[in-house]
């Protein structure tokens, strides 16, 4: 009982520690400029790492256990594969509305800067956009932060928080609902599979695709360029009002009617596969694998029965969670001064 509770604890730390690691690696960036643009993404990934391995230490049950280090099944990679493939879609639809309403909402939106940045060297846009995010991201959140709220929770509301922090860890409230859904997807895949490398392979694909857009954008026309990295989407619906001399209105309405249509596709097509996905898998708890799903005071031990103690413990253990939201939100008030302009302070 005591042991699931120092793995729910080693999530929280692990969590609010990485965020307060991500965001100090921005300004080591500014302060240590090593490795030009790469550094951009390899101090925050770094960061990821160290929290990996301080995550593994705290829980105390080995990184096998705790990063679900288990051998996939090559027809699931695939099935993961493609559920990526098919999701995507969803994802950047989701992305591109979230992306209107804020314009409508602030005035403005922002680009990845890291993005924008590292187009024009392919392979560093694909090591640091696709490669890293894809094993270290996936260690902390379908490993040690996933394992934790496993153990703690039933399993739908650990792969439900899960993918909600993963979302949120990305402190930008623009990428907020398609990122909570890449982080469902992984969730689900490491808990039928066992194995953490099928979320790293969603993960990849995922990024490794929307990165491929970008790439072919930036060596077409140049207008396909300049609307593939635009962070303005009035302006880009804009120019196609202008180009068939239609109202702006009807051309947002079509365009959120469009959206919609291709999330519904999106997501159904991503549900057959995952029927199928679902009747290859067996997920650990059937699998006489003792230890996953929440807390029960049947189970206690006898030195352990004193339920309020662990009450209090328990409660201890999810309060390490609590900087990490503090600091993701800080970053989130970030990004909406930016988007506003309105920066209190006079700053």
């Amino acid at each position: 009982m005591l042991g699931r509770i120092r793995e729910l604890r080693a999530s929280g730390i692990a969590y609010s520690l990485g965020a307060v690691l991500t965001v100090a690696a921005s300004f080591v960036v500014i302060a240590i400029p090593l490795f030009g643009n790469l550094g951009v993404f390899l101090w925050p990934q770094l960061s990821i790492a160290i929290t990996v391995a301080i995550g593994v230490f705290l829980a105390q049950k080995g990184a096998r256990h705790t990063l679900s280090l288990e051998k996939p099944r090559a027809t699931d990679l695939l099935l993961c594969a493609l559920m990526a493939l098919l999701i995507l879609p969803s994802s950047l639809y989701l992305a591109s509305l979230v992306m209107l309403l804020v314009e409508l909402g602030f005035g403005s939106t922002m680009l990845d800067p890291a993005l924008a940045g590292n187009l024009d060297t392919p392979w560093l846009t694909i090591l640091t956009m696709c490669v890293c995010p894809a094993i270290f991201e996936e260690l902390l959140f379908r490993g040690v932060v996933f394992k934790g709220l496993q153990r703690n929770l039933s399993i739908r509301k650990a792969i439900l928080f899960s993918a909600l922090f993963f979302g949120l860890f990305h402190m930008d409230f623009q990428r907020l609902i398609s990122q909570t859904l890449l982080g469902a997807l992984c969730a689900f895949a490491v808990f039928r599979t066992g194995s953490i490398a099928s979320g790293m392979v969603i993960h990849f694909v995922n990024n490794a695709v929307a990165v491929g857009f970008s790439l072919i954008a930036q060596t077409s026309e140049p207008m396909i360029e300049e609307a593939a990295l635009s962070a303005s989407m009035l302006s880009e619906l804009g120019k196609i009002a202008t180009e068939f001399n239609l109202p702006m209105p009807v051309i947002a309405v079509a365009y959120i009617v469009i959206s919609i249509a291709m999330i519904a596709a999106s997501l159904a097509l991503t549900y057959l596969v995952l029927r199928a996905f679902i009747r290859r898998t067996e997920p650990l708890v059937t699998r006489n694998l003792a230890g996953e799903g929440p807390l029960s005071i049947a189970e206690l031990d006898p030195f352990d029965a004193d339920a309020a103690y662990l009450s209090r413990k328990r409660r201890a253990a999810w309060a390490w969670f609590i900087p990490g939201f503090i600091i993701i939100a800080l970053a989130n008030l970030t990004v909406a001064f930016t988007l506003t302009g309105a920066w209190p302070w006079g700053f």
